[in-house]
């Protein structure tokens, strides 16, 4: 066996070492001792490739939050909100498993503001286009809204993914876009 295939065959051990582990407990309760045992590597193995269990997690988000800039990056040129969380929605359905994992309370709760901070200044943008509001106003809506967001995809995941993807996208689209209007028409922007 090459080398590449070896590290490629140690890095899919850890991974799911790491994700069956988290099943039952919290990362930061996870050692690496166990998390060698569970994925069968020495501890040597372990620190070539990471240097605590938090990393190899983050290296797994990292990882899906590409996949997600990818999606945000080809969405946001038809500016379509809905169609970006709809799009975000389906990758993170297609991923279930490992989307309630990661938004698990054994998770790193900072995994999904890290996620939509991915979204920040494409959304910006892409309300910019639409609204005459100033950078500060548009912030402002963004914590607002993305906060929300944040807490419905939460739930989303903690229900066990019990709407669509399509249905979903289309309620929070509609809440941000009552909020939106609302507040433009409140201060007449």
């Amino acid at each position: 066996m090459d080398r590449d295939s070896r590290y490629q065959k140690t890095e899919t051990s850890l991974r799911n070492a790491l994700l069956q582990l988290l099943k039952t407990k919290p990362i930061d309760q996870i050692t690496t001792t166990e998390l060698c045992d569970a994925a069968d590597v020495s501890r040597n193995t372990f620190y070539a490739h990471y240097s605590a269990p938090s990393l190899l997690l983050e290296s797994i988000e990292d990882e899906f939050i590409a996949i997600v800039l990818e999606i945000v990056n080809s969405t946001v040129q038809v500016a379509d909100y809905r169609a970006l969380l709809q799009r975000v929605c389906e990758a993170m359905m297609q991923q279930k498993e490992l989307t309630a994992l990661l938004l698990s309370e054994n998770g790193n709760r900072n995994y999904l503001s890290r996620f939509i901070s991915t979204m920040h200044s494409r959304v910006i943008d892409l309300w910019g286009q639409s609204a005459r509001l100033n950078r500060q106003d548009l912030e402002l809506l963004y914590d607002y809204s993305t906060f929300g967001v944040e807490r419905c995809i939460r739930r989303w995941t903690e229900t066990g993914f019990q709407q669509t993807p399509e249905e979903l996208a289309q309620k929070l689209t509609d809440i941000t876009e009552f909020i939106f209007q609302h507040y433009m028409q409140r201060y007449q922007i």
